[in-house]
């Protein structure tokens, strides 16, 4: 868990692009798809992401209508 935290932490020193979150996110989603017997507050941490993760793809559509 400590790298995918360190990992995040790194994207923010790097430039940003869409392509590159698109990356990051598609890496992200395998890694976890990878893990065996999340703790509930693993759990719970990574429901918190997700929703977190609809609401700025929420809010990015509403430019875009």
């Amino acid at each position: 868990m400590t790298d995918i935290i360190e990992s995040m932490r790194g994207l923010r020193n790097q430039t940003l692009t869409y392509e590159r979150a698109m990356s990051d996110l598609t890496v992200a989603i395998g890694n976890v798809e990878r893990l065996t017997d999340l703790t509930p507050d693993q759990m719970e941490r990574l429901w918190a992401a997700t929703g977190r993760l609809s609401k700025a793809a929420l809010a990015k559509g509403k430019g875009n209508e």
